[in-house]
């Protein structure tokens, strides 16, 4: 994954309202934007294979986003299995193909923390999955996860459909 952030961003009821930043009008790998609290950003590479995918950077009332291409040897259909504190928005191919948002997940959040697992990797962290069609070549996926208190993270897992 590339990852840039944190940006400011709000808390509360309307989190997918948090204003625009300059990731969701293209992503150029290669660009430095003032983040949150003038802080300069850049997309950063991250290749962890702990799961979930925290955000180095963390921060409170607070947007990140991320970027990856997948490459696929025919056209098919694949489950997206996603997990995000607090909101997330996922884009396959530039076609929004997943919003979560707080409002509509208590028991996930219940779920995660209050049981305390001590074992993120073993731990299922999926509110929820759709299906996404990827075309033959290359795919991108592009997330704008927007986190209110406390530790935001994003699992997004791709199984055959």
């Amino acid at each position: 994954w590339y990852l840039i952030g944190p940006f400011p961003g709000r808390h509360g009821r309307g989190l997918f309202e948090n204003v625009r930043h300059p990731p969701e009008d293209a992503v150029l790998l290669d660009a430095v934007y003032y983040g949150k609290d003038k802080r300069l950003l850049r997309w950063e590479y991250v290749s962890e294979t702990g799961y979930p995918l925290w955000p180095r950077d963390q921060d409170e009332d607070a947007i990140w986003y991320g970027y990856t291409e997948v490459l696929m040897d025919r056209e098919r259909d694949l489950t997206m299995w996603v997990g995000a504190d607090d909101d997330v928005q996922i884009h396959v191919n530039d076609r929004l193909v997943w919003k979560g948002g707080n409002v509509n997940k208590q028991w996930f959040f219940s779920t995660v923390y209050d049981t305390r697992q001590p074992y993120d990797r073993q731990y299922n962290r999926t509110e929820g999955m759709t299906t996404v069609r990827m075309r033959k070549g290359r795919n991108k996926i592009f997330f704008k996860l927007s986190n209110g208190p406390n530790k935001g993270f994003i699992s997004i897992v791709l199984t055959p459909g």
